[in-house]
């Protein structure tokens, strides 16, 4: 049965309720044109076209690799169901499109492809192993670890972004070609498709290059495009570009260039990698920004991957932030390093953000960076250099792509695996159809926007009777669930979120913006995330305000920040995804031994609905307020080193002690209090903390 491509769009939202498993096949027109220019037996070997090259762009000619994958398997299997025929009612396309070689031409291929025989036979690469190991791997050419964005030539020119990108992508189809050609004799070739509309009146026109690979044995499909746009802004288009600050109007004229790309392996051990890069402008306004990111989606999850992909990227924006000489960004000060650590922790909690599947709770992958509305201020404001970042990330897919694959592509693989890449994959679908802003942006352009479907997808109805997942297949989904902070190492401390910068407080939280060392955010001046715990005695609730006792507890003299000073709260910074009752728990065991359980069964730890923003010279912290009702005769068992002494006092003893000796007291702590008694003090919190334990 063939599905249109229009049918397929309309299917999108149904998507998630498919029972049966959908195949998706190849481009037909592409792979039917690539079909037409195989009868040259020299094309394989051709001068590889440049990008920047008007003649050369023209030509449609790409080989067919030899090497075709069985699709037997998947067909006959009875978890599986056929229903989209990859190259059913396909018409062949003239011979006429094919690429023309001079007598000169195909005398210096001819040779060309003498020598490479010679050489293939000599070294064996013509035959295949059945059974390759890691360290038979033919290494890549050594790339530099890193683009400094320092070496890039920055203008605001918009002329000139495009040309690099120009660049930039005949570079990343001669690397993948590369790759492709060490496993193949003849291997697999991108189809390059340049395309060209009129822009508006006035303005220059419309262009861009599709470029796509597709059946080769290391690729099973590959695309990187780019696209030159001119025009005007449509009313949906100006709605989504607005801001809280910024109005655009329909009719506006923008200029917009991007390259994106997607590497979709046929291993199931290589994940797949997604780029891209943008620029758009609003010259009657003169403004400019950029966007873009990287990503890894793994099938099966090798940790040493991940830290090395995400680590590149550290590497990258630490880079970004050196060149700058960044010493500050807005009024965050901090050195270029740790500056450069938090433009890393933003783009990779947006990424873990962005590639987010709803209806399955999972992300789509292990993340990476994503970035929109990228201008020079975001690094301190000199000219140019947001966009030698940008080109620092253009330069950098392949570098940091291509080590991984060469240490998979090797690896064995299963049909089971072939099962499970098919079922991932179909994950991938899901989120670009239903969630993917830039999909849904470029619905009226099909064909562009399914280039990065991969070639081959499937669902498959779960069942609890199906049994357990294999424990590789469990690890995936457990990161996919919970990202994980790959870039930094446990030498460097423990981790924290860190809050979006401060407003006046509302009712909605703020955002966490991403995940850094602790010490690294309380160096930079962030915001982090932390609770505190109001310890009251049961028996008191009901008592007069002179009788009400509290908690409090004197910190250790070997304590780094306020060593000897009395605090009447229980406080601290929240770990990385947890709930902030589950941390106020937390500090309740760990500073005064107090947990659920022996004869602290009838505790009370309930949310007071009170937040606090905490600035002192040691840390800035949006603290959330609970009161904790202990029974009587509680005694509490505090950490050796944490706390030194532990008294119960009166709230107005508390109050009588804070105003004779201030400094005897933590600065956060007098911070909390402060805004407690603003809101009725000790014996509301007791009040509210009594009616909820009886609710």
């Amino acid at each position: 049965m063939g599905i249109s491509a229009g049918t397929l769009t309309s299917l999108a939202p149904c998507f998630l309720a498919f029972v049966p498993e959908l195949h998706v096949g190849p481009a037909n027109r592409i792979s039917d044109c690539a079909s037409s220019c195989s009868s040259s037996a020299f094309s394989s070997v051709s001068v590889r076209p440049n990008a920047l090259d008007a003649r050369s762009t023209g030509s449609r000619c790409s080989q067919v690799p030899k090497f075709r994958p069985s699709r037997t398997r998947v067909q006959d299997s009875a978890d599986f169901r056929q229903v989209v025929s990859p190259t059913a009612g396909v018409p062949e396309r003239a011979a006429a499109t094919g690429a023309r070689f001079s007598r000169t031409t195909l005398a210096s291929a001819s040779a060309c492809f003498t020598m490479l025989l010679a050489a293939c036979q000599a070294t064996g690469r013509h035959r295949r192993r059945a059974q390759p190991r890691i360290q038979d791997a033919k290494p890549w050419p050594q790339i530099r670890r890193c683009a400094d964005p320092s070496e890039f030539c920055n203008s605001a020119s918009f002329e000139q972004f495009p040309e690099f990108l120009f660049e930039a992508q005949a570079s990343i189809l001669a690397s993948a070609e590369e790759a492709e050609a060490n496993e193949n004799v003849t291997p697999a070739r991108f189809l390059r498709e340049p395309w060209e509309r009129p822009g508006p009146s006035g303005s220059p026109p419309s262009r861009g290059l599709t470029a796509v690979l597709e059946g080769g044995t290391l690729w099973e499909k590959a695309a990187a495009s780019i696209s030159v746009l001119h025009g005007h802004l449509s009313t949906e288009r100006a709605e989504s570009l607005s801001t809280a600050g910024v109005v655009y109007k329909e009719g506006e004229a923008y200029r917009a260039c991007a390259l994106s790309l997607v590497f979709h392996a046929r291993s199931p051990r290589v994940p797949t990698l997604r780029g891209d890069v943008r620029l758009f402008e609003v010259p009657g306004r003169g403004e400019r920004w950029f966007g873009g990111g990287a990503d890894l989606t793994p099938v099966y999850l090798f940790e040493e991957d991940a830290e090395d992909f995400h680590q590149y990227w550290r590497e990258v924006c630490r880079g970004v932030a050196i060149s700058s000489d960044l010493a500050s960004v807005g009024d965050l000060p901090g050195s270029p390093e740790q500056l450069g650590d938090r433009l890393y922790a933003t783009m990779k909690k947006a990424c873990d953000d962005y590639f987010y599947i709803p209806a399955r709770r999972e992300h789509r992958g292990i993340g990476g960076l994503f970035f929109d509305r990228f201008q020079d201020a975001d690094l301190g404001g000199e000219a140019g250099k947001a966009e030698g970042f940008v080109r620092a990330v253009a330069t950098g897919w392949m570098p940091c792509y291509l080590p991984i694959v060469a240490r998979r592509k090797v690896m064995e693989t299963s049909e089971a695996m072939r099962e499970w890449q098919l079922l991932r994959r179909g994950r991938y679908v899901e989120f670009n159809l239903l969630y993917d802003r830039g999909v849904r942006f470029g619905l009226a352009q099909l064909e562009k926007v399914m280039v990065s479907a991969p070639p081959l997808v499937a669902w498959r109805y779960s069942s609890p009777a199906a049994g357990p997942l294999p424990a590789a297949d469990e690890k995936l989904l457990e990161v996919l669930g919970h990202p994980q902070e790959w870039a930094f190492s446990s030498e460097e401390g423990e981790l924290a979120e860190f809050l979006e910068p401060n407003s006046p407080e509302a009712a909605v939280p703020p955002r966490v913006l991403g995940v850094l060392p602790r010490r690294t955010v309380v160096k930079l001046g962030l915001r982090l995330r932390g609770i505190g715990v109001l310890v009251l005695e049961e028996g008191s609730v009901d008592a007069s305000a002179s009788e009400r006792r509290i908690l409090c507890h004197r910190r250790s003299d070997t304590k780094a920040t306020y060593p000897s000073r009395w605090d009447m709260l229980v406080g601290g910074v929240t770990n990385v995804g947890e709930p902030s009752s589950a941390a106020a728990a937390r500090e309740l065991k760990e500073e005064l031994g107090i947990f659920d359980s022996g004869e602290h069964a009838h505790w009370s730890l309930q949310p007071l609905g009170l937040v606090c923003e905490v600035e002192t010279p040691v840390v800035k912290c949006h603290c959330e307020m609970f009161a904790y009702a202990a029974a009587p005769g509680l005694i509490a068992k505090p950490e050796d080193g944490e706390v030194a002494e532990v008294a119960w006092r009166s709230v107005a003893e508390i109050r009588a002690a804070i105003a004779a000796d201030p400094d005897a007291w933590v600065e956060s702590g007098l911070q909390v209090w402060e805004k407690l008694e603003a809101a009725g003090g000790p014996e509301e919190a007791a009040r509210i903390c009594s009616l909820r334990k009886t609710s």
